[in-house]
């Protein structure tokens, strides 16, 4: 599958509404709003995985920008973020 990053989303945002707004550009897998652990606010971003990378780089032409109720938002294909090497004290 393949990420999208999205950015500047409104916090009356939904993730039903960031689904059908990709959804313009190609099959929606998920989406994942971003929201504060103890206040569940969002955070003003959030991932949308999608089926193709074509799917992806057509979202990202068709969609930068284009405002989602009246906010435009700045999407990028998202960064796979590598976990840390795992630290072993025995190790030194």
């Amino acid at each position: 599958m393949h990420k999208i990053f999205v950015a500047n989303v409104p916090s009356s945002i939904e993730e039903e509404d960031l689904k059908k707004h990709f959804q313009q550009a190609g099959k929606v897998i998920s989406v994942k709003l971003v929201v504060h652990p103890r206040s569940q606010e969002s955070r003003g971003f959030a991932f949308i995985e999608m089926k193709t990378a074509l799917e992806v780089k057509n979202a990202i032409k068709t969609l930068y920008g284009k405002p989602l109720k009246g906010t435009p938002l700045y999407i990028k294909e998202a960064q796979n973020k590598k976990a840390p090497p795992f630290f072993n004290a025995s190790d030194k």
